[in-house]
C-alpha cells in the first residue's frame, strides 16, 4: 500500500507510533513518501542516533523508488492512504484519509482473502499468481499476516463479508474471488447475484470468475500436466467440448441425473456424446490439478499464454498491492 504522510506528523510525541511504518517499508510491506522532504528530514536529524539511521534509510530509499518508478501511478486508488493530522474522524471511501492512529490500525490488521474453498479456490489463485507474488502471499500466511475468510459457498462467504465489516478497515485490506456458478449463458445464481451485491454495496475489491468455477479452466493441456498419459473416452468427451460449452460444463459430476444437457449451450451434441459426457473427473480434480507445486509455475505460464489473466482486469494488481511493494 502506498502511505502519503503528512510531515506536520513528525513531532517527538509521534516517534514511537511512526516507527510501525519503518519496520513494513523494510519488510517491502508499503510505500511510504512525505509531503515535505526537507521538514522529513529535519526531523529525522533531531532523532536519536538509531532511529535517525533507519529513518534515514527510508527516506533515501523512498526518494529514491520515487525517482525511478511513478509510484503514484504505480498504485491503484484503492491502495493509496493519505495520513493526516488533527483528523478527529478518519474518511475511509471513496479516497481513504486517515488520522495517525487509524493508519496503524491498518498496518496491524491482517490481509483477508475471501474464497469459497480456502484449499482449491487458494490452489488456482496461486496458479494466477506471478511467483514473486505467490511467494509473498504464502510468507504472509506463514507469519499470520493474511487470513482466509469464507469456506462455504458463496452465501457463507456473504455472511462471513457483511460481519467483518464491523471494522472500517476491511474494506481496504480485503480481496474476495469466487465462482460464477452458471450453468449455461445468462443464468445468474441467487446466491452469487447476492454476494456481488453485498460486495459492491460495500465498496469491495472482488472477482466473480467469468466460469463456472476453478475447475472450468483447466485446458487439455493443463490436465495432462497433472494426469500424464491418462486418455480415454470422458477424456476425449470433455475437451472435445467447444470453448463456451467447457466455461459452463460441470467438469466435476458431469451431466448426471441433471437437466443441464437440455440448455440449448448443449445444442450441438448427439444423445451419444450427452451420454459420454454423464460422468466428470470426480471431486480431486481441482486439488490434484491446482494444488502441486511441481506443475504449478507451468500452469501459471499457461494461464499466461491463453489470456486468463485478463479477465482479473487490474484486481490482480490491488491483490499484489496488497501483499507487497510491486517494486
Amino acid at each position: 500500500m502506498h502511505f502519503l504522510i503528512s510531515s506536520d506528523l513528525l513531532v517527538d510525541n509521534n516517534e514511537i507510533k511512526l516507527g510501525d511504518f519503518v519496520k513494513r517499508f523494510f519488510e517491502e510491506r508499503i510505500f511510504v513518501e512525505f509531503t515535505d522532504l526537507e521538514k522529513a528530514q529535519s526531523w529525522i536529524d533531531g532523532l536519536a542516533q538509531k532511529h535517525k539511521d533507519e529513518w534515514s534509510r527510508l527516506l533515501q530509499h523512498s526518494v529514491r523508488l520515487k525517482a525511478q518508478h511513478n509510484m503514484k501511478k504505480l498504485y491503484l486508488a484503492a491502495n493509496k492512504i493519505r495520513v493526516l493530522p488533527d483528523l478527529p474522524q478518519s474518511k475511509w471511501t471513496p479516497v481513504a484519509e486517515l488520522n495517525l492512529d487509524d493508519a496503524l490500525m491498518v498496518l496491524d490488521h491482517s490481509i483477508m482473502v475471501g474464497l469459497e474453498n480456502s484449499r482449491n479456490d487458494l490452489a488456482f489463485l496461486l496458479s494466477v499468481l506471478p511467483k514473486k507474488s505467490r511467494d509473498r502471499l504464502l510468507d504472509l500466511l506463514d507469519r499470520g499476516r493474511l487470513q482466509f475468510i469464507g469456506g462455504g459457498g458463496n452465501g457463507e462467504l456473504k455472511v462471513q463479508i457483511l460481519s467483518r465489516l464491523r471494522n472500517k478497515s476491511f474494506p481496504l485490506l480485503s480481496w474476495i474471488m469466487f465462482d460464477n456458478d452458471a450453468q449455461y449463458p445468462g443464468h445468474s445464481p441467487r446466491a452469487t447475484a447476492d454476494l456481488i451485491n453485498a460486495c459492491e454495496s460495500n465498496n469491495l475489491t472482488y472477482h466473480c470468475l467469468q466460469r463456472r468455477c476453478v475447475e472450468n479452466y483447466i485446458s487439455l493441456a493443463i490436465y495432462q500436466l497433472a494426469y500424464p498419459g491418462v486418455v480415454g473416452q470422458k477424456v476425449d468427451s470433455i475437451f472435445g467440448l467447444s470453448s463456451e460449452q467447457l466455461m459452463y460444463f460441470n467438469f466435476k459430476s458431469g451431466f448426471g441425473n441433471s437437466q443441464e444437457s437440455a440448455h440449448a449451450v448443449y445444442d450441438g451434441l448427439t444423445a451419444q456424446q450427452k451420454k459420454d459426457l454423464s460422468r466428470g473427473f470426480g471431486d480431486k480434480l481441482a486439488s490434484d490439478v491446482y494444488d502441486n507445486d511441481d506443475i504449478r509455475e507451468q500452469i501459471h505460464e499457461i494461464f499466461s499464454a491463453t489470456g486468463v489473466m485478463v479477465e482479473f482486469g487490474n484486481k490482480l494488481n490491488h491483490l499484489e498491492q496488497l501483499l507487497g511493494r510491486p517494486v
